[in-house]
């Protein structure tokens, strides 16, 4: 579909009244819609805020860094990695392509 990226905001928007306000899943999923449809303000505003109620969630670490590097603050993107990698077990999903 050509318009995917602002279908799943629109979705995400849609039913966001349905979330909590702190849902971290919410939170990572809608923050990597708007960042991938390129709203990378809000997008980092919703991943960071995900990152802060679940620090553990690597989708919302994965997607904090994509939106760090789309807005253009590549050192800070490296800078959260290397802050928060660490504390993520190597055998995990998204380890090695954290790690890039």
């Amino acid at each position: 579909m050509a318009d995917h990226d602002q279908a799943r905001v629109d979705l995400c928007e849609r039913h966001a009244r349905h979330f909590e306000a702190d849902d971290w899943w919410f939170l990572t999923y809608r923050g990597w819609a708007h960042g991938e449809n390129g709203n990378v303000t809000l997008a980092r505003e919703l991943t960071q805020r995900a990152l802060e109620v679940r620090r553990n969630n690597v989708n919302a670490a994965h997607a904090f860094a994509h939106v760090l590097h789309e807005s253009g603050a590549s050192d800070e993107a490296e800078a959260h990695i290397t802050d928060w990698l660490p504390g993520y077990d190597r055998s995990g999903i998204l380890h090695g392509h954290i790690a890039w």
